[in-house]
């Protein structure tokens, strides 16, 4: 039997045995940032923008007990957290002045294509 994401927002977010394992874990959804660290408890840290988890201004911070039960109670944090946030539905593109996804993809192209050319190595 293969089970579901723990989140149907968050579906990538790995289960509870991963955490138990002292794992950390960031993700992201729209523009914004989370990251999960287990110690005698879970803590939960939110952000915005495209700073990683050690140099972003953290906006939110909760912990919860490091349990299976604490571990769902995290990823409904989570989860109300960003129904509630407007900022997180945001584009994360919409954070660099005149770029857009589409820029991005078509400088990553432009790069791939000088990078066959030997220009980059």
């Amino acid at each position: 039997m293969r089970l579901g994401p723990v989140s149907e927002i968050f579906s990538t977010i790995p289960r509870y045995h991963f955490f138990k394992s002292k794992n950390r874990y960031t993700g992201s959804k729209g523009n914004m940032r989370y990251c999960i660290i287990p110690a005698e408890e879970l803590t939960v840290f939110i952000w915005h923008g495209s700073l990683c988890y050690e140099k972003a201004e953290i906006e939110a911070e909760k912990s919860f007990e490091n349990s299976e039960e604490g571990f769902l109670d995290a990823i409904a944090f989570l989860e109300d957290y960003y129904k509630t946030d407007d900022e997180a539905k945001k584009d994360p593109w919409s954070n660099y002045k005149g770029w857009t996804r589409e820029k991005a993809n078509e400088f990553q192209l432009k790069l791939a294509q000088k990078k066959e050319e030997g220009i980059f190595e």
